[in-house]
């Protein structure tokens, strides 16, 4: 699903109070990934709540509301497979990242954030060919702040 037409239909549904109704809707849609699908809403929106069957949404509304600045922006939403990796045997993000900050979980055949040495800077965003990763945007909760 598009990213820009998430983030347009959130902001709007939260400004004409039927959030709730249209986060629902739009996992209704997506029925072959909603844990996926709820990561990325969750970093649109700027916060992060883990996927629930029954009350994701509200969950969501109530992390806007009792939003603190205090947290990582970087985010990953989606498992990597190490497809991209290299001859010298980095992945693209890994490469992209000059803090060493991505790493491979080699029991797990996937890579995480270890975030002590994180700093935010978004590169493993723009390397990663598949996704990954994503820069949490704090439109909503900044607005609601305000």
């Amino acid at each position: 699903m598009n990213k820009n037409y998430l983030f347009k239909a959130i902001v709007k549904s939260y400004y004409e109070n039927r959030f709730e109704e249209t986060v629902n809707d739009l996992l209704k849609e997506n029925e072959n990934s909603k844990e996926q699908l709820a990561q990325i809403i969750s970093a649109l929106c700027g916060v992060e709540v883990k996927y629930s069957t029954t009350a994701y949404a509200e969950e969501l509304k109530k992390a806007i509301e009792s939003y603190s600045s205090n947290h990582k922006v970087v985010t990953k939403i989606k498992t990597c497979s190490l497809e991209c990796k290299k001859d010298n045997q980095q992945t693209c993000c890994q490469e992209a990242c000059h803090f060493d900050a991505i790493v491979v979980d080699e029991e797990k055949h996937t890579t995480f954030i270890d975030d002590e040495k994180c700093t935010d800077c978004g590169f493993c965003v723009d390397a990663c060919p598949y996704g990954n990763y994503m820069d949490k945007i704090e439109f909503i909760p900044l607005l609601k702040s305000l």
